[in-house]
């Protein structure tokens, strides 16, 4: 489960104080914000995994595997670290859809950049064979799921999907219902993902930084023995 911003902020302070507390040496690099930016970006990364979870979203895994965090890198005047899907990978290809929805062309919702623009031409073949997958993987973990034992809207979802493809024998008849409708209705914003930019990178990002790199600027100075004398 992803921590606070606040949790991973008093974990990394804690760290500067074991640092504080060894013996006194020249130091070199901002260990603490190096630390806070990789706790920002791994607890970043389960953050989406659980709004993913949490909204259902999960259907091939891609848009959990895919998502990649690499290390943090350093030039003379700037640390930075990326976070996101790969460019050319399956995932990045359509997870803003997902992320912030796509307005369809009737309901005008959601508030998004993408929309359905109108009812013709009908869902090309590509989406409906993409819906006729989707519909017979999702019922097929349905069928395996009882009753009892559901307790996330994923797996509601999925339950609810056996029952309908289930009742309807033509599959790619319901698929192209189904591609229709979503036309017609557009796809829900999810969030999952700029949520989670919000949470970790957003407005407080700048301020816990500040308050890391103080407390870590005063170590260093402290840690510091010009002439055999702590500077304080």
């Amino acid at each position: 489960m992803a921590k606070s911003t606040k949790q991973l902020e008093d974990e990394v302070l804690r760290f500067l104080d074991t640092l504080g507390a060894e013996k006194p040496q020249i130091t070199t690099g901002l260990k603490g914000l190096e630390y806070y930016l990789t706790l920002a970006a791994t607890n970043f990364v389960l953050k989406v995994q659980d709004n993913l979870n949490k909204e259902g979203k999960v259907d091939t895994g891609k848009l959990i595997n895919e998502l990649e965090q690499t290390a943090i890198s350093q030039d003379a005047n700037s640390l930075s670290i990326t976070i996101g899907y790969p460019a050319g990978s399956e995932a990045a290809k359509y997870y803003d859809y997902v992320n912030k929805g796509v307005k369809g062309y009737k309901s005008q919702r959601p508030n998004s950049p993408y929309s359905f623009k109108e009812a013709r031409p009908l869902p090309s073949k590509a989406m409906v064979l993409n819906i006729a997958k989707w519909l017979r993987r999702n019922a097929s973990i349905g069928r395996m799921t009882k009753e009892n034992t559901i307790i996330t809207k994923g797996q509601r979802k999925q339950k609810s999907l056996s029952k309908m493809v289930d009742e309807n024998k033509r599959l790619k008849s319901l698929a192209f219902a189904v591609a229709k409708s979503i036309k017609m209705k557009g796809i829900k914003r999810s969030g999952y993902f700029d949520d989670a930019v919000q949470q970790y990178f957003g407005p407080e990002f700048s301020n816990r930084v500040s308050k890391i790199v103080g407390r870590e600027i005063i170590i260093n100075v402290k840690a510091t023995k010009p002439d055999g004398n702590n500077n304080q």
